[in-house]
């Protein structure tokens, strides 16, 4: 018999010029009702980058350059829902975020890090309560020629 396993989430955290976090409101069977930063499932031979560019593309129609690794989140939902959850910083965003999967998000914002909805998903909290985060996205940048 198979045992059952922790899957790989990742985390996909997307900061403007104000210092504002690009958060979703989820909807459906997983986390629905609470606020989460772009995300999903790492599949079999993906690269991390690999996986980001994908689920950006799925979840809100972005592109981007790079990654930087901001955390690695041991995430226990339940008894029955494990995941062991990447979290990363999206470099070089070239785009406008929209609505993409209408049946997995209810609304899209940006929101200050110091006023963030709630309830946020399991990994956010956990994150954001990380060392050194918050102060790191604050100064951080995600998109493209914003400064221009």
């Amino acid at each position: 018999m198979e045992k059952n396993r922790p899957k790989v989430g990742m985390g996909i955290n997307i900061v403007n010029d104000k210092h504002q976090i690009f958060l979703m409101l989820r909807k459906g069977n997983h986390e629905g009702g609470t606020w989460a930063s772009v995300g999903g499932h790492l599949e079999m031979g993906e690269s991390f980058l690999e996986c980001v560019r994908r689920e950006l593309k799925e979840e809100v129609g972005l592109d981007l350059e790079n990654i930087e690794m901001l955390a690695t989140l041991n995430t226990i939902f339940s008894p029955e829902k494990h995941y062991v959850t990447i979290e990363v910083l999206a470099k070089g965003i070239l785009g406008t975020p929209k609505i993409m999967e209408p049946d997995k998000c209810e609304k899209i914002g940006w929101f200050n890090l110091n006023n963030l909805p709630q309830p946020l998903i399991l990994p956010l909290k956990m994150l954001l309560e990380e060392p050194g985060i918050k102060e790191k996205l604050k100064s951080s940048d995600s998109l493209r020629n914003s400064k221009s």
